[in-house]
């Protein structure tokens, strides 16, 4: 999924780049904004000109309540929380052993 990000004066672009395993296309900073490993725009209007994205990640609350942008827009917050929750390991309870079972006859064909 391209995702974009909107940075705020405070956000660490490295720990948002390592914790979103999207495909960040471009990001809206302030002008005094590092230089970044992807395009840097003003607006998520700029942004959007440039290249299309499915998914916004606000990191500086900027965008609540915006109905007009051309994206679903998610907090910073909440996509660490989601995101968090997909890179768990999933474990199945299988106190009869026939998951087990059944792994280890599929593995001997």
């Amino acid at each position: 999924m391209k995702a974009a990000v909107v940075l705020s004066p405070e956000t660490d672009w490295q720990q948002v780049k390592d914790k979103l395993p999207m495909d960040i296309r471009w990001v809206v900073a302030p002008e005094d904004a590092q230089q970044l490993s992807v395009p840097v725009y003003a607006s998520v209007e700029e942004g959007m000109e440039a290249e299309e994205v499915q998914l916004l990640v606000d990191c500086a609350n900027s965008l609540a309540g915006n109905q007009e942008l051309p994206a679903p827009v998610v907090s910073w917050h909440a996509a660490q929380l989601l995101l968090s929750e997909i890179k768990k390991p999933v474990v199945v309870d299988d106190p009869s052993g026939v998951i087990s079972s059944a792994a280890q006859r599929i593995g001997k064909d």
